[in-house]
Formats: structure tokens, sequence, C-alpha cells
């Protein structure tokens, strides 16, 4: 057989072996947190875009249950298992049986959802659902969990705050991160105003109310950032755009480290006096320019209500 003809084989081989190993790697999502966080809304989500899930399964059990997964007559290449503080002792197991999942060429990842101490306590009084750890007062056992859960936060890819959100928030989030097969990095770009607080959870924040404000030009006062008056006069300043030249030397040198590096998604703030006009036009801005660098990009303006 001719060598050029036995290379072209060899090649046509690696590629056919390489299909194939891509085609037979699953992804398996280890869904936890603190009870009350939103963990059945999460499972809720992702069984909507097509993962199999599975809640409460022992841990004892999820090696001999990926191995099914995986030589079933039709494998299951995305699965969500959720599992609570109810493991006990065997939660300290979940790192080592992680790394032998992946070593089988199962992608596991785990996403770890908490909220504040009182936003807990609000949502077990409102459901009048008992925490699972009964032996204590609520707040005792909020805490005792939040103690035990830190490690596996600790090592979790996807982190999510959950105080602010709804169900219906909360489902959007999940299937933003998982519903898309790219791998792009996610960002949420919120405009806010600092009278009614920052968002919780974010990972940059901008304040830009040394731009001219609106809100004292007659005729934009009852309009938003999303009008094209506010828009234009906001961007027709020269020290708006003074900055936003710096903003995007910023951003295109920060989020390529950030992306390196793994991070799943990035939460940006962007807030000013009352959160209807500056920071809107700003975060408008920042996302069309992280778009047009092929980021996924959510833009939220939470004093509009969208």
């Amino acid at each position: 057989m001719p060598k050029a003809l036995r290379r072209s084989i060899r090649s046509c081989e690696k590629r056919m072996k390489k299909k194939s190993e891509a085609t037979d790697k699953s992804q398996f999502i280890i869904v936890t947190g603190l009870s009350g966080a939103g963990k059945s809304t999460a499972i809720k989500a992702l069984e909507d875009i097509g993962y199999y899930c599975v809640d409460n399964l022992p841990l004892s059990l999820m090696k001999t249950f990926a191995r099914l997964c995986l030589n079933s007559s039709q494998p299951m290449e995305k699965v969500a298992l959720g599992i609570d503080i109810r493991e006990g002792d065997s939660l300290k197991d979940l790192p080592h049986i992680m790394e032998e999942l992946r070593q089988q060429g199962i992608e596991t990842e785990i996403l770890f959802l908490y909220a504040r101490e009182e936003v807990l306590i609000k949502r077990f009084k409102e459901t009048r659902r008992p925490h699972p750890l009964q032996n204590e007062s609520l707040e005792g056992s909020i805490a005792r969990e939040k103690r035990v859960m830190e490690p596996i936060k600790a090592i979790s890819r996807y982190v999510i705050d959950t105080s602010e959100a709804t169900p219906h928030t909360l489902k959007a989030q999940i299937k933003d991160l998982f519903g898309s097969e790219k791998e792009e990095m996610l960002v949420y770009v919120h405009s806010f105003g600092f009278k009614h607080g920052a968002p919780p959870n974010l990972d940059l924040m901008l304040d830009v109310r040394f731009l001219p404000n609106p809100h004292f030009v007659n005729g934009l006062r009852e309009k938003t950032g999303l009008d094209p008056q506010v828009e234009d006069y906001v961007m027709g300043n020269q020290e708006t755009h003074i900055f936003l030249e710096h903003l995007s030397r910023f951003f295109s040198y920060l989020l390529p480290k950030y992306q390196q590096e793994g991070k799943p998604f990035l939460s940006i703030g962007i807030g000013c006096t009352g959160g209807v006009h500056r920071s809107v036009v700003i975060a408008q801005w920042l996302g069309h320019f992280l778009r047009e660098k092929g980021y996924r990009v959510k833009i939220l303006h939470r004093e509009l209500g969208e």
C-alpha cells in the first residue's frame, strides 16, 4: 500500500476516533446548595432544556448511575443530579466521586445555589415547610447547613445568589447558562440606581453618576435611557466619549482573562442615581459592545422592570 494512502487512512481513523470520543462525552450537572435557595426550580429548568434530571440520588449510587447512563442503548449525554444536606457525612466524598467521573470522560460540574439568611427564613415561613435539619431552630439549622456546605460551594463552578430571584428569573438564568451549546462566557450587564441599593452578587460595578444627568433637563426627566433623546443627550457629552474609550480598552483586556480562567458568567453593574437614565444608556452601549466582541450578553434594567 502506498505511504500516502496509509497516512490518509491513519489520519481518517484519528478523526473518526476523535469524533467518537466527542460524541460519547456526557455532561453531569450536580445541583446543590442551601435548602430554600431554589434547587427544585433549577432542576425543573434544566429538565425543560433537555437534561435528564434525578433529584436526591444517594451519592453512593452516583458512579453506578453514571455507568448506566453511558452504557444504555440510548446514552444520556446531559444529566442533572440534585443533592442536598440530607446526604450527611457522605458529602465529603463528592470531590472524589466527581474526579472519578471526569476520568471516565464525563464532564462534571456543580451548580450551587444560595441566598441570604433572612431570605431563606422568610421562604421557609411562607411555605411552612420544615428545614431538613429539624433538630434545632430554623436560624440554627440554616447556619449549620451553611457551614457544612461551604466546602462544596468553594469547588463549584456555577454559584448563584437567588436572594432577589423569582422562580421565573431563576429559570431564565439557568436556561441562559446551560441552554446553549456555545462556550463563550455569559455576561450580565445590569443598570441600577444607587438610591435603591446595588444588585447582589456583582463581579464588577461602575458608577456613572459623574456624567451629566438628564433628570435636570426639561423634556427628558420623564423619559428613560431607552429613549433616543436621552441616549443622544448622554452620548453627546465629551466626558461620555472619553469614558467609553477607557471602558472599551478595559473590558477588551479583562474579559478574555476571565474566560481563560473558565469563568462561566460575569455580572457587571452600572449605576447612576435613579437607575433610569445614564446607567441605562451606558448599559445598552456596553452590552452591544460586548456582543460585537463575541460574548453572550443579557442586558437587565432593574429600575425599568426589565
